[in-house]
């Protein structure tokens, strides 16, 4: 019985042309899985992924061509990669590949069904992710919707209590609206206050286009009205030649308490790139 109970221990390790994988039951899997530095792959398809999987897996599916190098491009050898499918079988053909690839791997035995039995959690596509934005001509909110539906995020606008005019947008006046609230670190425009459960998302975009190098300052006034401390903060922007550098560090050094994550303009992307920019970040 002791010989019975070892070979199906927690942490199984299976021989593979000289290296090996390890076998983790679901409770040490997930503990693996949440150290730092651990890489989380989902190895299912991408419709099977889309209904449910542990929450911050990536998704490389390892019966398409170009599985190893998909996860080569992404992840270093030096990666410690956390491995799942449906049963485990799929996920441990998967984790030899892998290993003979040069990886460290761990495979959860039972895949995402024994997750389940156990009663633990799964994410869908978006849960916990916000995708924020202020446009004030149409443009940014048009990058919003392309970021929100490739990330299955949910999309909301930021909207100021009082609209901007053209006149208002004329930054050649340096008596517009935009102009002098710019000139004013302290400007904080009123918005409109109704983003429920601000609380339940996990990773907030926050999209704006760039006003004088930086974000508006009525992204200030939303920052501080929902808080964000200790949630991932990640700016998009749309921009006639500026980008981003600014707005990463002046928002950085003002709400240190925020995990802020550089953004990026989107000016002119495909649905794809964006796609596959968020993917990077979210993993």
């Amino acid at each position: 019985m002791k010989i019975m109970a070892m070979a199906t221990s927690l942490m199984a390790f299976l021989s593979c042309g000289g290296q090996a994988y390890t076998n983790l039951d679901t409770d040490a899997f997930e503990k693996k899985a949440a150290e730092e530095g651990t890489a989380l792959v989902d190895v299912r398809t991408a419709g099977e992924y889309a209904e449910g999987h542990l929450k911050g897996a990536a998704n490389i599916d390892c019966q398409e061509d170009g599985f190893l190098g998909k996860i080569e491009a992404a992840y270093p050898k030096e990666t410690p990669l956390a491995i799942y499918c449906r049963s485990g079988k799929r996920s441990a053909a998967a984790a030899k590949k892998l290993t003979k690839a040069g990886y460290t791997v761990f495979n959860m035995l039972g895949g995402i069904n024994a997750w389940t039995e156990a009663g633990k959690g799964i994410a869908k596509d978006g849960d916990g992710i916000l995708v924020a934005y202020f446009s004030a001509t149409g443009t940014t909110a048009a990058v919003a919707a392309d970021l929100a539906e490739a990330t299955g995020a949910t999309l909301y606008e930021i909207k100021p209590a009082v609209k901007y005019t053209d006149a208002d947008l004329d930054w050649r006046n340096e008596n517009s609206r935009s102009s002098v609230e710019m000139k004013d670190k302290e400007s904080r425009p009123e918005i409109v206050k109704d983003l429920e459960d601000a609380g339940s998302y996990d990773t907030i975009f926050i999209g704006f286009p760039v006003w004088w190098y930086t974000a508006p300052t009525v992204i200030n006034t939303f920052v501080e009205a929902y808080g964000f401390e200790g949630k991932t903060v990640i700016f998009f922007a749309t921009s006639g030649g500026s980008d981003l550098k600014k707005a990463n560090a002046d928002f950085k050094a003002a709400y240190p308490k925020i995990d802020w994550k550089d953004g990026k303009t989107l000016n002119g992307e495909s649905k794809e790139d964006i796609k596959a920019w968020a993917e990077s970040l979210l993993r």
